[in-house]
């Protein structure tokens, strides 16, 4: 009984990809308006992907695993001119039932997310309050 214990915590902390959800993928797009910048800062609890700048219709992305708890959280800031907003990227509650592939444009109203029903990035969200 010891040893189906010791190696079940072994398998828990040495966080054993066979036992992780698939890899997902972020993409962000700057749809905010010809010429301006948008600045993309993202995080999670354990990561901090650091300032990324991207020009019109420039785009960035980053790969991640969701933990195998089910409360991977990623949210980013978007800065362009006046504005200094915040949105949860991924949400495992959320997020957790889709293709695992999170595409975004960044327009000045929301960040709509890319269905792949419709081939448009029309699930649009709030942004954080």
């Amino acid at each position: 009984m010891f040893l189906v214990i010791l190696f079940g915590f072994f398998l828990v902390i040495s966080d054993a990809s066979f036992f992780r959800p698939h890899e997902a993928h972020v993409q962000i797009s700057n749809d905010i308006g010809h010429g301006i910048e948008l600045i993309v800062h993202c995080k999670s609890g354990d990561d901090d992907l650091g300032e990324q700048k991207l020009q019109y219709q420039g785009t960035w992305g980053f790969r991640f695993r969701p933990n195998i708890w089910g409360t991977t959280l990623f949210f980013c800031s978007f800065k362009w001119q006046d504005q200094f907003l915040y949105f949860n990227v991924f949400d495992w509650n959320r997020d957790f039932k889709d293709y695992f592939e999170f595409l975004y444009s960044i327009v000045p109203t929301n960040p709509c997310k890319y269905n792949v029903g419709t081939n448009k990035y029309d699930i649009c969200y709030e942004w954080n309050k």
